[in-house]
């Protein structure tokens, strides 16, 4: 395949009428006329082409600017003040799924085709998009992005996004965009999706590589979500509270059940991995595991060499009279007790040894 490649010394090379590629990457012409758009154009080649456009390529800017509702920055207000001559407003929050219970899921292809269509946008346009972060691309490559996956090639990035545009002196407009209609056709590439029962599948077939793009805070569980509302019960998870809620509220050894019907009482013990099997060889007395849940080395008190778990046990209790109460199983080092209890216990029964020899 033969690749036309853009560069601020060549702007017009951008402008060629893009080709639509099938599934197989071939159109229906020949394969030396195929080629593909670059993903980051530079402000020098953006203002350039906006200053003498060339036949037979609409070049159409896109201001795709979103933040989350913490940072209480109001995008489309801020287009209005400022943006890109000739730009239109992208609203990631319209052109999605209006009917799922998840924010920002695909809008299906005719509406994504009529949402673009009102914004002037149509299969011959090359299609630039920005936004106005700080950090010169955030929510920008979302839109480039979606594109793609509706079968418009023809798409880049404005490197820098806006705050480059500014920094580098080029002009700026302000106001509502008044954009004129046109026809755009939209079809679904699958291959750039995957459903949640492909992401289910892949656990186990690892047909292709699944990649976080979160901070390494949020990946690890260390680092609150963002977004309000978003794991917000999934504290448990999170290894550094999970130890504190342990401590919080299995203080007592003791649990007595006094309500009818049966309950069943959980625990948490905190164990070695070469404890496991011994563990699991030892457990008796109707309690049995409900969850594993590996919490590295980082919380195994100086012992690197050693990954430890924390095991989740239950017990279906019954009432009576006097209430019912379940021990923790001695087998396993419980992250409920008290260290300083547990060393003076040891201490007593070495005494005691050493006086019944």
């Amino acid at each position: 395949m033969s690749v036309t490649r853009l560069s601020s010394s060549d702007p017009g090379g951008a402008r060629r009428k893009p080709q639509r590629l099938s599934e197989s990457g071939q159109d229906s012409g020949a394969m030396s006329q195929q080629f593909l758009y670059r993903a980051l154009v530079s402000a020098k080649w953006l203002s350039e082409t906006i200053k003498s456009p060339q036949a037979g390529q609409a070049v159409k800017i896109l201001d795709a600017s979103w933040y989350l509702p913490k940072m209480k920055r109001d995008p489309r207000l801020e287009f209005e003040e400022c943006h890109i001559p000739g730009a239109a407003f992208f609203d990631i929050d319209v052109c999605s799924d209006r009917t799922s219970p998840y924010d920002h899921m695909l809008p299906s292809a005719d509406d994504f085709a009529e949402y673009v269509g009102k914004l002037g946008v149509g299969n011959d346009s090359h299609v630039i998009v920005y936004d106005a972060s700080d950090q010169g691309l955030f929510s920008a490559p979302r839109v480039w992005w979606m594109f793609r996956v509706f079968g418009h090639h023809a798409v880049s990035l404005l490197d820098g996004g806006l705050k480059n545009w500014q920094r580098e002196g080029y002009p700026l407009s302000s106001g509502k965009n008044r954009a004129v209609p046109v026809e755009f056709h939209a079809s679904l590439d699958k291959s750039l999706v995957k459903t949640h029962e492909d992401i289910e599948e892949n656990i186990e077939s690892h047909r292709f590589q699944l990649v976080d793009a979160r901070p390494s805070g949020r990946f690890r569980g260390t680092e609150a979500e963002p977004r309000e509302g978003v794991l917000e019960e999934a504290e448990f998870y999170n290894i550094g509270p999970l130890i504190r809620i342990i401590k919080d509220r299995l203080e007592e050894k003791n649990y007595t059940v006094t309500q009818v019907p049966p309950k069943h009482v959980y625990r948490v013990l905190q164990c070695q991995e070469e404890e496991l099997t011994q563990m699991v060889s030892t457990m008796s007395d109707g309690w049995r595991f409900e969850q594993l849940v590996n919490i590295g080395s980082s919380y195994n008190y100086g012992n690197e060499d050693q990954t430890e778990f924390l095991c989740v046990v239950s017990k279906e209790l019954y009432n009576s009279p006097n209430g019912l109460s379940s021990e923790p199983s001695r087998k396993a080092k419980s992250t409920e007790e008290d260290p300083e209890e547990e060393e003076q216990e040891e201490e007593e029964a070495e005494e005691k040894g050493a006086s019944n020899p």
